[in-house]
């Protein structure tokens, strides 16, 4: 349970960054980033590195993986937009 705990911050960067990727007009992005970090990754977690040591602890430490991946992974897109918006090559929100 504290690896759940330790990241709720971490939780609340990635919906920070995914609302303010929404509010430039960008939605698909953060959908990409959810699917390839949550989604893709647990498959590959629960598939793959589980069966090596099945324990609760490794099962809530795939979430915290997933919602680091998940915040590099917005991170990424967001400076790429906000890049974009300094430079005028985006309107104005």
């Amino acid at each position: 349970m504290k690896h759940i705990s330790l990241f709720l911050g971490v939780g609340a960067i990635n919906s920070l960054l995914a609302n303010c990727m929404n509010a430039f007009g960008y939605p698909i992005s953060q959908t990409i980033c959810g699917l390839v970090s949550i989604l893709g990754l647990r498959i590959v977690w629960m598939s793959f590195l589980y069966p090596l040591r099945p324990s609760i602890n490794m099962l809530y430490f795939c979430y915290t993986v997933s919602w680091c991946l998940q915040l590099l992974l917005l991170t990424g897109a967001f400076c790429i937009v906000f890049r974009k918006y300094k430079t005028g090559k985006l309107h104005a929100i």
